[in-house]
């Protein structure tokens, strides 16, 4: 499960890495699996960007065919800072929300 999070991480915070300096608006889809020994874990996102506001919505199926799905909210908050809310919910309904907050570089 670390491993799902951790590709989960990465790509939330490549989305305003990727748009620091973007203004128009943008919006692209990606799925991914990943074969493992207990069988394919995969993750479906689609993300919508528009004037330092991005939009996500993912998907991750299990092997053992259980579902999570995350939304998340960023705005850039100030010149190289973003603000994103993230709420996450698990197979059985239960949601956590959590706020992160993160500075991008410029170089």
């Amino acid at each position: 499960m670390r491993l799902i999070h951790s590709i989960g991480l990465a790509l939330t915070l490549a989305a305003p890495l990727a748009l620091a300096g973007a203004g128009a608006a943008n919006a692209w889809d990606k799925t991914v699996t990943v074969h493992t020994k207990n069988g394919d874990v995969t993750k479906q996102v689609d993300r919508y960007c528009f004037e330092g506001a991005c939009y996500r919505e993912s998907q991750i199926t299990l092997p053992n065919g259980k579902v999570f799905n995350r939304q998340s909210m960023c705005v850039k908050a100030a010149p190289h800072e973003w603000t994103c809310k993230i709420t996450t919910t698990g197979p059985e309904g239960k949601h956590r929300t959590k706020i992160r907050t993160g500075s991008v570089s410029a170089n």
